[in-house]
């Protein structure tokens, strides 16, 4: 039986006009019985389905004569809601319809004005109707099932987001002129045609995605950041743009030519990122383009790379991919840059690089003598006593830099340096400007912990000295969910384990813990509201963006299990439920990372800043991997371990590319470096014939000596070998201890060993088993065995014939 519940023009009550101005929540039919006739609502009307649950099971909604409610008007939460109508309504200050799962039709017919629109996860709703809108504020239609909307004539709004109605082809805004806040458009419906033709200026982001056709041609300002996200038009022509105040992203989209024929300046970065069927940044992709203040990220099959008109980029230009461009054409047409790190590879399949001898891939204008170095001397004196057991005020004392006389544009250096990227530069600024920022760095614990993390462990501690709130999440449920790395029994014996390490390792760097938090994930991933989010995630994201997203990082196999596909959407999560400003991790995270940009918004969570650390290479020239144990040095390996595998490396003499031994001083050993108050050195030691020692000051010059061949393969390999070790040798005796020994023993049980097959000899003339000699015991014994079978086979037959059924 339907539940409806029906207000003729709200009239025949007499509460007085007092009761228009009171907020009400709807609890049953004699509550909207009891109002008075309000033509005008001056207050919030609340209509929740968890709240109250007299209203559970309603199916429909019509209120007549309500023509203007200066409040919200929410219903939410009323799963068995079927319609809703309010005929005469004409203006809200806010309609939210939210989490209805059966609601299919709205109908609004009077309605042209209102600041705040919100219809998110209501999935089965097919339709929405509203007369023209001629002034509107917030406009959010987020994962439903509708196939179309009406006209459109407003000229300015503040937000536009419409994301995850895979109904949806026609989006027609092109009455929109001027916007003041942000527009997402993403995963609509296959061959979704997007307009916002007379568009000219945005105040905040600018993201499109999953479309077929967009109309951006009159847009000249974007006061945030412009991202174009897997998109699958072939030509893209932002004509009027001239200046982006932050960055441009253009990333996995299927162009074949991209034009900014206006576009001056950036803000912050560039990124074209993996545009598969774009291979040449040609004088018309950016043919005015001047200046970019930060980096710029340029990543796929480049054929040509030219800015005709570039005069600096001041952060780091990073260029990868498979093409016919080599390093030094790229270095050559990029001269404005001031640092460059290139990795393309010519379809033939050579890596070339800057150098004339093709021997470097990385050309930089800054000073060497400001890198960071170390010498193995000094890293024995800092790491000799037992700092695992360092007491909070000794640990204090390394850090030397008072973060309350930092400056914010001091602060930023510090958080930045040695990073490989940053999304989200230009909001990391203003809140340094404001205030301290909070960040998270996420583990999931899987494998054995290498000597690789190093490399995040030195960038905490300059976001501590930065004043940064810091917290570690031992992430045990991803650990659980990527595909076969940790048995759900092992997973919490393996957290107890990187908790005891991490924090070992913290402290080996000068890093007081009391500056730390940590959180192990299903301490909030198992609740509730972490869960249904979950749930409106897995309803927005295809399974395309899942998949993507978690390439780098997730387990890959033949047949992948579902759980790989939960792991982006959940580590997205992560930064709305830690409460943080950033996320930081290593560049193999950057695809989660834009998820997360991407579908956080679409959820009403605000998008988070990222930083993004250099993978460090492994010891064969890859990544340095937990799963791999010949690319890298466990926090354990004895010293004879680290040694032999030091040797083992692949270290050619000149090769500065493929290089794991010099990648590893270079991401592991120089940052570490940094940390200290002393002079950072570094010494390659080697007899008195050859040269005898050599001090270097910065890493520059030490790769410029080995790509000359002036510092031999072997003379460097035993000075990391010892640095390496001297490092290692404080956390090797912490967990000396029994119950550290017994933790790691249960974290990491050895496997079982196959037994193998007892192999019986073979006897010529054996009897075949089963048989026994006549005449002796045993045959006797088979004999009374028979006997006495066919006995008793022979009284249940004799019983059976007497039975009369």
């Amino acid at each position: 039986m339907k539940c409806v519940i029906a207000i003729s023009v709200l009239a025949a009550l007499a509460a007085g006009a007092t009761s228009c101005t009171k907020n009400i929540n709807i609890s049953s039919q004699s509550d909207l019985q009891s109002l008075s006739d309000c033509s005008t609502f001056k207050a919030d009307i609340v209509i929740d389905g968890l709240e109250e649950e007299g209203i559970a099971g309603l199916t429909t909604i019509s209120v007549d004569g309500v023509d203007e409610i200066t409040g919200s008007l929410i219903i939410q939460n009323l799963y068995n809601l079927q319609t809703v109508a309010f005929p005469s309504l004409s203006n809200t200050g806010s309609l939210k319809v939210l989490n209805n799962t059966k609601v299919y039709k709205l109908d609004f017919p009077m309605l042209t004005s209102i600041d705040d629109l919100q219809i998110i996860n209501d999935p089965s709703l097919q339709e929405f109707s509203y007369k023209n809108i001629s002034s509107i504020g917030n406009f959010q239609i987020i994962n439903t099932h509708i196939g179309s909307l009406n006209p459109f004539v407003a000229s300015k709004a503040t937000n536009i987001e419409i994301a995850s109605n895979n109904q949806l082809v026609q989006l027609d805004f092109s009455s929109v002129e001027e916007m003041s806040g942000y527009v997402n458009i993403a995963n609509n419906g296959r061959n979704a045609n997007v307009s916002f033709a007379e568009l000219t200026s945005v105040g905040g982001n600018v993201s499109f995605a999953d479309t077929y056709a967009l109309d951006i041609s009159k847009l000249a300002t974007v006061d945030d950041d412009f991202s174009l996200y897997t998109n699958k038009f072939t030509n893209l022509t932002v004509a009027s743009l001239s200046q982006a105040k932050k960055s441009i992203t253009l990333s996995d989209n299927d162009f074949e030519a991209i034009s900014f024929p206006q576009l001056k300046s950036i803000g912050t970065s560039l990124n074209v990122v993996n545009n598969t069927n774009f291979n040449s940044i040609s004088d018309t992709t950016f043919p005015k383009l001047t200046t970019i203040p930060g980096s710029m990220v340029l990543e796929g099959s480049f054929d040509n790379i030219t800015f005709p008109s570039l005069k600096s980029v001041d952060g780091l230009v990073s260029l990868s991919g498979t093409g016919e461009l080599s390093c030094k054409e790229a270095s050559k047409e990029l001269s404005a840059a001031d640092s460059i790190e290139c990795s393309l590879e010519t379809v033939e399949g050579s890596s070339d690089s800057g150098e004339e001898d093709g021997g470097s891939s990385h050309n930089s204008k800054t000073s060497g003598a400001s890198q960071s170095a170390i010498v193995a001397t000094a890293l024995v004196s800092f790491v000799k006593h037992p700092v695992c057991q360092l007491t909070p005020d000794t640990a204090e004392n390394t850090m030397s830099n008072d973060t309350e006389q930092m400056t914010p544009e001091e602060k930023l250096k510090l958080i930045t340096r040695n990073l490989h990227e940053v999304l989200g530069e230009e909001e990391l600024k203003k809140l340094l400007a404001e205030r301290d920022v909070s960040l998270y760095w996420g583990t999931a614990t899987t494998g054995k912990p290498h000597v690789g993390y190093f490399v995040a462990m030195a960038k905490i501690a300059d976001f501590l000295r930065a004043g940064c709130h810091v917290k570690v999440l031992l992430a045990d449920i991803h650990a659980f969910l990527d595909n076969l790395k940790s048995p759900i029994e092992l997973v919490r014996l393996r957290t107890q384990y990187y908790e005891h390490l991490i924090k070992c390792m913290l402290r080996s760097v000068g890093v007081p813990l009391e500056k730390l938090e940590f959180v192990v994930g299903s301490s909030y991933e198992l609740t509730p509201e972490f869960t249904m989010d979950v749930y409106k995630l897995a309803s927005c994201v295809s399974e395309h963006d899942a998949k993507k997203a978690g390439a780098e990082v997730v387990k890959q196999s033949d047949s992948p299990p579902l759980s790989g596909l939960l792991y982006p959407g959940m580590q997205a999560l992560d930064e709305h439920y830690l409460g943080v400003d950033a996320q930081f991790g290593g560049v193999d995270q950057r695809k989660i990372f834009t998820f997360a940009e991407k579908y956080l918004p679409i959820l009403g969570y605000k998008k988070r800043i990222h930083m993004m650390n250099p993978m460090v290479p492994g010891l064969q020239g890859a990544k340095m991997s937990s799963s791999d144990p010949d690319s890298k040095i466990d926090m354990l390996d004895s010293k004879k371990s680290v040694k032999s595998k030091i040797n083992k490396a692949f270290c050619e003499e000149g090769n500065i590319e493929t290089n794991g031994v010099l990648m590893f001083v270079k991401y592991v050993l120089f940052p570490i470096s940094s940390l200290r108050d002393t002079k950072p050195e570094f010494v390659v030691e080697r007899p008195e014939k050859f040269g005898g020692n050599t001090v270097y000051g910065d890493y520059e010059s030490l790769e410029r000596d080995f790509a000359a061949k002036e510092v031999h393969p072997g003379d460097l390999k035993n000075s990391v070998s010892a640095a390496i070790n001297n490092l290692l040798e404080p956390i090797r005796e912490h967990f000396e201890q029994p119950e550290m020994q017994k933790l790691l023993a249960e974290a990491y049980p050895a496997p079982k060993a196959a037994s193998k097959p007892v192999k019986q000899k073979k006897k010529h003339n054996k009897r075949p088993e089963g048989l026994v000699a006549p005449d002796t015991p045993a045959a006797a014994a088979a004999t009374n065995g028979v006997d006495s079978l066919s006995t008793e086979v022979k009284s249940a037959e004799e019983k059976l014939a007497s039975t009369t059924i």
